[in-house]
């Protein structure tokens, strides 16, 4: 390979005549020509030190890319381990341990729609009903794409802001949405891309599933979207963003194009 032929070193050493041995020299084919008396001048020198420098480049590529990718891997993942094992704790009821984890996580990497969203529910649970508010801003503000984050959003915002007492308005009527069964056939897809890999997750080696609920709409567009259960790392979002592109052939009952309201699973995977 030429870069093998550029860059070999070798070590020449003779015996002259005298029977004296010489100094042993290291041989670059580069180093000689870019010092070679009979050169055409200094531009031809700064060409061929230009090329050495690019060929080391070629023969070690992202080292320190790498280094730096491997110290962002242990952050995110640090942080992860903060966010499952807050999980863990708000699922025996220790709601200090958990709301000490997730406030770690976020500390590691505060961009995480669904850990300030769990953050939310533990203060809310604890009663800290204006500090679960100001958690469940920072989770609609990341995933605005979500109605379910939006929904609890609204609602927190009228119980602390004193409208929970106040007689309710007479909500919009909803567009019905049947749920697939019986008389009501399935949703068919048939423009379904796949969801692009983010950075971070790349990084941090993560992987896993995300659970959304869709509204198919008499048209086959995707309506609203609800996570169900999220992952980490942008993968939630990347998955919203990438089904409301999804087109179906509508669900029908007695053979008329009907809205259904329908879970499916984005996975993610590294290969």
């Amino acid at each position: 390979m030429l870069s093998e032929k550029l860059l070999t070193l070798k070590s020449r050493s003779a015996l002259p005549e005298g029977g004296s041995l010489r100094r042993p020299v290291i041989y670059c084919p580069i180093m000689a020509a870019s010092v070679s008396p009979q050169g055409p001048g200094t531009l031809q020198r700064f060409g061929v030190l230009l090329l050495a420098a690019l060929m080391l480049v070629v023969m070690f590529p992202g080292r320190a890319w790498s280094d730096k990718n491997e110290k962002a891997r242990k952050k995110l993942n640090e942080a992860l381990k903060h966010y499952e094992q807050g999980g863990v704790v708000y699922q025996q009821g220790k709601l200090e341990a958990a709301i000490s984890e997730y406030r770690a996580a976020l500390r590691g990497d505060p961009d995480e729609p669904y850990w300030h969203q769990a953050l939310a529910d533990a203060l809310e649970k604890q009663g800290d009903t204006q500090s679960a508010l100001e958690e469940y801003h920072q989770a609609n503000r990341l995933s605005p794409d979500d109605v379910g984050l939006r929904h609890k959003y609204n609602e927190l915002q009228k119980v602390t802001s004193g409208d929970a007492g106040e007689p309710a308005k007479a909500p919009a009527p909803e567009q019905h949405i049947d749920r697939v069964g019986g008389k009501v056939t399935a949703p068919i897809p048939q423009f379904k891309p796949e969801p692009p890999y983010t950075e971070k997750a790349r990084i941090a080696k993560y992987s896993g599933t995300v659970v959304l609920m869709l509204v198919v709409d008499a048209h086959g567009s995707v309506g609203e979207v609800r996570v169900v259960r999220p992952l980490s790392f942008g993968l939630a979002e990347q998955a919203i963003r990438t089904v409301h592109t999804w087109q179906f052939q509508p669900a029908a009952r007695d053979g008329m194009p009907v809205p259904v309201r329908v879970v499916v699973e984005v996975s993610f995977r590294l290969f």
